[in-house]
């Protein structure tokens, strides 16, 4: 891949972290980081070598006890 992005955003889509690497094969992100957020969307943007996009994305929903 040329370009490898991911981004969590909160529930109302404000970014919270974003990272940028062509070699990621991981991204972990500090649970302090989160903010307590009970809802995390996150996107996944790869740019291949042939200038093609592929873009994945989810929630993650987080339960505090």
């Amino acid at each position: 891949a040329k370009k490898i992005e991911i981004s969590l955003l909160n529930s109302n889509r404000k970014l919270i972290v974003s990272h940028s690497d062509s070699n990621m094969k991981s991204y972990s992100v500090f649970f302090k980081d989160l903010n307590k957020e009970k809802t995390i969307i996150w996107e996944l943007k790869v740019l291949f070598e042939d200038n093609t996009t592929q873009t994945k994305n989810g929630v993650i929903q987080i339960t505090y006890q």
